[in-house]
């Protein structure tokens, strides 16, 4: 039996691979955020655990880690995929804010990557998976903070792959699009101010818009399976599991920025 670590587990995405992994015989521990009703804490198979952990806190992550490994003996394979989505005007939004994207997106998973290389390093071998998103390869209005998270997760992860190959080490990148998980629905939206409603009507279409997409999106579970073939041989270092993700990626690489705006404009807002 091989061993896994998921962030996140709590719903969509993580959910999903956390069923997924447990239905091919893996031992998984999953982390939830404290106090975060969970359904899977009703079904628990004897090869699940659950653990809490706020990735934004540097002593649960190293405590998690450790527990995790005295668990399950050792990690095979560490998923970051806790993340969130903040959207609004780029005016609007808050140092605080901000910071939280970042803490969460990037840095929650340079905390547990950092926790585990020494063990898979000691080991010789192991994989990384980085839940990205199509929005670290394309970008559009409103989602500049979350954009800019996953583009510096995808800059880590690339120089990371180039770091630690030699001992073993893979490290991959799943890009998913429109999932239908509670990303849009659990979105952070910023507080737009009297002096900034010149906004308004582009962005409340934009909300509408992505809600419709967020409800028409693809199951989790084809993720679940994409994470599942990232976590063997594979040597591909980018996975995008969806259709809509393909499409807009492919379409940003070979159209000029400023053709490509403007569809996403049109599409969007």
């Amino acid at each position: 039996m091989k061993n896994i670590l998921i962030t996140g587990i709590s719903s969509g995405i993580g959910e999903a691979t956390a069923k997924y992994f447990v239905s091919k015989g893996w031992n998984v521990v999953g982390t939830v955020l404290p106090g975060e009703a969970n359904d899977l804490k009703k079904i628990k198979p004897e090869n699940l655990k659950i653990i809490e952990l706020d990735v934004r806190d540097s002593g649960m992550v190293e405590r998690s880690v450790k527990a995790a490994i005295e668990h399950l003996g050792s990690i095979d394979v560490l998923v970051n995929n806790a993340g969130y989505g903040l959207a609004g005007p780029f005016e609007s939004l808050t140092d605080e804010q901000l910071l939280d994207q970042f803490e969460v997106n990037l840095f929650g998973a340079m905390r547990l990557t950092r926790a585990v290389l020494p063990f898979m390093r000691a080991k010789g071998e192991g994989t990384i998976v980085f839940v990205s998103s199509m929005f670290s390869r394309m970008s559009m209005p409103f989602f500049s903070a979350y954009s800019s998270s996953k583009w510096a997760l995808e800059g880590f992860a690339e120089g990371l792959y180039q770091e630690v190959s030699k001992f073993g080490i893979r490290i991959r990148l799943i890009e998913p699009g429109s999932i239908k998980t509670k990303f849009f629905e659990n979105k952070i939206q910023s507080v737009v101010t009297e002096e900034l409603k010149v906004y308004d009507e582009r962005y409340s279409l934009f909300i509408k818009r992505i809600d419709q997409i967020g409800a028409r999106g693809a199951d989790p579970l084809i993720v679940a399976k994409e994470i599942y073939k990232a976590a063997g041989s594979s040597n591909k270092l980018r996975r995008t599991p969806d259709g809509t993700a393909k499409l807009l990626i492919f379409m940003r690489k070979i159209l000029p920025l400023s053709i490509f705006s403007k569809l996403i404009s049109k599409f969007v807002c």
